[in-house]
């Protein structure tokens, strides 16, 4: 997998590549970019004016931030304590007015991840009919590669507009991002399969699975929230004709979620909406809503509210209603609320799947507007209940019931865990005998059969396996390094039975200093080879807290002797 580096701009450039002097728009069309490939922008403020059409499932990476790696608190259900974007050194300034994205992404299907990382947008992104061009459009389907945009930050500041446009239904995640627009901003605008197209209703929805569009651990905000009095409708993202999206441990201020029913038109299909917080302003008049449910099925739960406008006596609604016109009958509205897949190509009706709220926090309730009610369209509980009704696939016609789990959090695509971990990893922990060193008695004694290699994702305690070493094609310099090893009482069949003693490094441990590409350190490794790509992986530690290091061009990594790495059975 290659880096190419651009020189920051849209479009330009000419002859041989050379790092730094093509701009990334040039690169993409004359060079041998490859699906798995990288471009990176360097530091900078870039006026973009033309944008840039991508077909392959690449990474464009903005240059010196520090990827956030906090995750919400899963065990209280609420946003993590910083979420959003970091600071960001890489910016686009979009300057286009006409209908055109500053970079459009259509999806191959190839194995691997469409991804945006560490980049700045802003620019107005409006023409004069509304809301018009935006930063980011990605479009694919269920099939094609996924896509992570990922500690970003999208800025139209006052004005409004939509910033990403998704269609297809492609499966993604958005983590770590800050969007921010005016009133009536409709910063994430997810199409799915188009307008007047019902075959986002017609295919099985399995609940918390990988099928859904997954914004997590991310900043939805009104320009100068803590000042405005009316959010009207700015919402972090609008779903629209069979669309499947959950938000989850991210920070509304003073904007909602929206699922559209769309008037003559096809409604989203199914959310997931959890462990969200919404802050609301002291200026605020009148009861707020932070979910708008028009059309679809599926769960909200464990919503919060936090800010001065929480103690003015006001609600906070979870919100259902239809945007379809009476009469209503057994087939309108068609899309719900708590409608469930199409059966022989029509609707089953408006109430064939509910929706289910439950454990939100105080001040947050849940209403509706006829024909729209509780008890058929809709259930309200304080905990999950333990068996709901659900016909979104089509095995589960007529409907049938189930229990609610949610997708793997931190998704897997962010390389992050919930609970990061160290020790054994999951290969050797039957096989310590035979991997560990070679041998199947007596102590081990420096250098031995034991090296250390730089990890830029997670082992986790949940997987203990599937960590990406780093490359020397990023990384020239990059190579493991031999590791000796001692401890108290440590011998392979003390620590294989877990006796009570210690293995640590006995030297000193540094590795060159990086060249080529800056790097993040998530995880260390230990391996029973010295050679990249091989040998079996022992031992891991991932950094605390979910943690990371962005180790700059020449920075070395090092682990000080007997305190570097420290393992201890008990």
């Amino acid at each position: 997998m290659a880096n190419w580096i651009s020189n920051g701009a849209d479009t330009g450039g000419s002859g041989a590549y050379s790092p730094g002097s093509q701009s990334v728009g040039y690169i993409l069309a004359n060079y041998a970019v490859a699906n798995g490939d990288t471009i990176t922008l360097p530091t900078g403020t870039f006026n973009w004016s033309t944008g840039i059409s991508c077909s392959k499932s690449i990474t464009i990476a903005g240059s010196g931030y520090a990827p956030n790696g906090s995750v919400g608190n899963v065990a209280a259900g609420t946003p993590s304590a910083t979420p959003g974007a970091p600071s960001l050194a890489t910016v686009i300034n979009w300057i286009n007015t006409g209908a055109v994205n500053a970079i459009a992404c259509t999806a191959p299907t190839t194995g691997n991840l469409f991804r945006l990382s560490g980049i700045s947008f802003t620019g107005i992104a409006q023409n004069s009919s509304g809301p018009g061009p935006g930063y980011l459009g990605l479009s694919g389907s269920p099939t094609t590669d996924r896509f992570r945009v990922d500690n970003c930050r999208f800025d139209m500041t006052s004005f409004y507009g939509t910033m990403v446009f998704l269609s297809g239904n492609q499966r993604g995640l958005i983590d770590h991002c800050t969007f921010q627009g005016g009133v009536a901003c409709e910063m994430i605008h997810n199409s799915a399969n188009g307008a007047g197209n019902t075959a986002g209703w017609q295919d099985d929805i399995i609940p918390g699975s990988v099928q859904c569009v997954y914004i997590e651990d991310c900043i939805g905000q009104l320009w100068n929230y803590t000042t405005q009095t009316n959010k009207g409708a700015t919402a972090l993202i609008q779903n629209y004709y069979g669309a499947r999206t959950c938000v989850r441990y991210t920070l509304l201020n003073f904007c909602h979620l929206d699922v559209h029913g769309t008037p003559g038109s096809v409604g989203g299909r199914w959310f997931e909406f959890y462990c969200n917080q919404l802050y609301l302003p002291s200026g605020i008049t009148g009861n707020q809503t932070i979910y708008q449910l028009r059309g679809g099925s599926g769960i909200v739960f464990n919503t919060t509210v936090t800010g001065p406008g929480t103690s003015l006596g006001d609600t906070t609604s979870v919100y259902l209603f239809t945007d379809e016109n009476p009469p209503y009958g057994s087939t309108n509205p068609p899309y719900g609320p708590g409608a469930g897949i199409f059966s022989g190509g029509a609707t089953q009706g408006p109430a064939s799947s509910p929706v289910y709220v439950w454990g939100n926090g105080t001040g947050v309730n849940a209403a509706s507007t006829a024909p729209i009610a509780v008890n058929s369209n809709y259930f309200v509980s304080t905990t999950q209940p333990g068996s709901m009704t659900i016909s979104e696939k089509a095995s589960q016609i007529p409907a049938t019931t189930y229990s609610y789990s949610p997708y793997t959090y931190p998704h897997p695509d962010t390389g992050l865990s919930s609970t990061p971990g160290t020790g054994l990893t999951a290969q050797t922990d039957l096989s310590i005998t035979k991997t560990l060193i070679g041998v199947t008695s007596g102590a081990y004694s420096p250098p031995g059969n034991n090296w250390v290699g730089l990890f830029s994702t997670q082992f986790s305690n949940a997987a203990k396996a599937g960590a990406v070493e780093w490359l020397s094609s990023s990384d020239t310099t990059y190579v493991r390094q031999g590791m000796g090893a001692s401890g108290a009482g440590w011998t392979i069949s003390a620590y294989s039975s877990g006796v009570g003693v210690t293995f640590k490094n006995t030297n000193l441990i540094l590795f060159p200093g990086v060249a080529s590409n800056a790097q993040t350190l998530y995880s260390l490794g230990f391996l029973d080879s010295g050679t990249l790509g091989s040998g079996n992986i022992n031992f891991f530690i991932d950094m605390g807290n979910n943690g990371q290091l962005s180790v700059s061009i020449g920075v070395s990594v090092w682990l000080p002797a007997l305190t570097g790495a420290v393992f201890t059975t008990n």
